[in-house]
């Protein structure tokens, strides 16, 4: 990995981890208050995104970094986990960030917080990701 590479990796993992303490701080309100106010699910909706974009980037990196290409976001984790770098109860856990990320993207229409606040959870596993991205590189530095 160039040091450019290494860098690109620290700015991505650090905007991660920044959206996961959003996404977290806005989790811990509770969901009533989260559906007053239109402003922070706006501010969720963007944290999430960023921060599942951020995880599937670091993965698909990793991937490329053994030239390993995913042909899609879907198989980035299943990937890394048939290729040792993750364990597979983290990788199944993990599964889910390429189909939130899609539905924020591509499904923007359907407003439906709840829903969207009940899959916060999975922002547990992105984190616990994100750890073994800064374990990795702390070792490789």
């Amino acid at each position: 990995m160039t040091s450019r590479d290494s860098e690109s990796t620290d700015l991505r993992l650090e905007r991660m981890e920044r959206s996961i303490r959003m996404v977290r701080d806005i989790r811990a309100r509770g969901l009533d208050a989260l559906l007053a106010s239109p402003d922070r699910c706006r501010v969720l909706e963007r944290e999430l995104q960023v921060a599942l974009q951020a995880c599937l980037d670091a993965g698909a990196g990793l991937l490329n970094a053994n030239g390993d290409t995913p042909s899609s976001y879907a198989e980035v984790f299943e990937r890394l986990v048939d290729d040792g770098v993750i364990a597979a109860p983290l990788g199944n856990r993990l599964r889910d960030v390429a189909t939130l990320r899609n539905h924020l993207v591509f499904d923007y229409i359907e407003d439906d917080t709840e829903t969207l606040f009940d899959r916060l959870d999975l922002v547990d596993a992105v984190e616990e990701f994100a750890a073994l991205l800064r374990e990795n590189a702390a070792e490789n530095s």
